[in-house]
């Protein structure tokens, strides 16, 4: 991702895992068509980690793309040199990582925390260096 061609009219909605980036990527999307019609297309295709970037690549300008990833990991020489949009989403820490929780609990997620216990997924998961993406802090 980090050597990934981006073009000048992307833009990057980053943010922690269930802080917001899906919901403000279907504004995004709505504000693009011009239109308040949910996106029927799967959001994962636009998730800048979960798809190759061969894939992303062959998608119609403009683009927003989805990322949990720090800003380290995406392609940010890219990002100052065409001057792209970014823009991060950011969600009190005490609610991203309830949510997550309850998210992992129910299985709903990919990346499942082995833990029924809130505290110990707080202390061992969600504020260590556990977690998929890092920690949040």
């Amino acid at each position: 991702i980090k050597d990934m061609a981006m073009r000048e009219d992307d833009i990057i909605v980053a943010a922690y895992m269930k802080s917001g980036t899906h919901w403000l990527w279907e504004v995004m999307s709505m504000l693009k068509k011009g239109s308040a019609v949910l996106d029927t297309n799967s959001k994962v295709q636009f998730m800048m980690e979960f798809v190759f970037t061969e894939v992303l690549d062959d998608l119609p300008s403009p683009r927003i793309f989805n990322t949990h990833l720090p800003f380290s990991m995406l392609p940010v020489q890219e990002m100052k040199t065409r001057r792209l949009k970014a823009v991060h989403v950011y969600r009190n820490p005490k609610d991203a990582c309830v949510s997550y929780f309850h998210f992992a609990k129910a299985g709903v997620g990919r990346f499942p925390v082995p833990t029924k216990n809130f505290e110990e997924y707080f202390e061992h998961y969600f504020y260590s260096n556990r977690q998929l993406f890092g920690p949040y802090f």
